[in-house]
């Protein structure tokens, strides 16, 4: 019996969440959280990402971080998660949202399995090019990146064989095929949701039904919609870019790199979700 399986033979999962918002970064995520947070039967942590299944080694965190962009706190060692869902033994949902664990399947998904193997999962994906202009414009926003877009995309690309990335990858974050295979081939399609960030934006009421739906939860609650605009924090003091004024080689660039991806992603959920995926991009 390994550490895994005695872990779970003792341990009270009423404490502990029993679904995880994955993702994606820059798709949502922190308006499906505030919208849980609403349900009467949900707990979410009081971090909103704590990103326990892909921390770092202990060893290698740092002793002081600040919990801003660019300097997350991470939640790495098992009591310090479980304090997060105090009492959340009354609750017969309990969650948390962390954009890493799409973008990190291969640190993820192996820890989430042997923790809870049937833990649920949700995800929200957003047409690539328009997430990866989101990501560089929060950074850029926040001073934490003095490139130009085109710039990131060209250093990028030019990388593009690397396994190792020193810098933001705005555009291989944006490629979702790989980890939603994972995710469903893992966890298996009953335990997985994937849902469209455009849906959320056009019928969020119906789009939080469909998770509540997912949980076993009543659907019917009364739920507040407003609108939750996380970037503008960090737009204040910069010039937010959007397609139009990106360099017309440059998106060109970035719509060969990443719309393959993103059709396959509609066909392979295009069975699992009809009304959502389209075969086209």
């Amino acid at each position: 019996m390994d550490n895994y399986q005695i872990l779970r033979s003792t341990i009270n999962y009423n404490r502990f969440p029993n679904f995880l918002i994955i993702g994606a970064n820059k798709g949502g995520t922190t308006s499906i959280h505030n919208y849980c947070s609403q349900h009467p039967d949900i707990m979410v942590s009081k971090i909103k990402e704590p990103m326990f299944f892909t921390a770092p080694d202990r060893a290698k965190l740092k002793s002081n971080p600040s919990g801003k962009l660019g300097d997350p706190v991470f939640v790495s060692d098992i009591d310090n998660y479980q304090k997060m869902f105090i009492g959340g033994a009354k609750y017969k949902a309990r969650g948390e949202a962390s954009t890493a664990y799409l973008a990190s399947p291969y640190r993820a998904i192996s820890k989430i399995k042997a923790f809870k193997p049937n833990m649920k999962i949700i995800a929200c994906l957003r047409e690539p090019v328009d997430r990866s202009i989101s990501a560089y414009n929060m950074y850029h926003g926040a001073g934490l990146e003095n490139r130009t877009f085109t710039q990131c995309v060209e250093d990028e690309l030019s990388h593009e064989s690397q396994k190792t990335y020193k810098r933001r990858p705005y555009l291989r974050m944006s490629k979702y095929l790989n980890s939603i295979k994972m995710y469903i081939h893992n966890f298996g399609k009953r335990q997985v949701l994937v849902q469209d960030f455009e849906f959320l934006k056009s019928d969020p009421e119906k789009f939080m039904k469909n998770i509540f739906q997912f949980l076993q939860l009543d659907e019917n609650v009364r739920i507040s919609y407003k609108k939750l605009n996380t970037s503008d924090k960090w737009l204040k003091d910069s010039k937010k870019i959007t397609k139009d004024s990106i360099p017309p080689e440059t998106l060109a660039r970035c719509e060969e790199f990443l719309n393959e991806d993103y059709r396959q992603v509609k066909l392979f959920l295009k069975e699992l979700y009809p009304d959502q995926f389209k075969e086209s991009v």
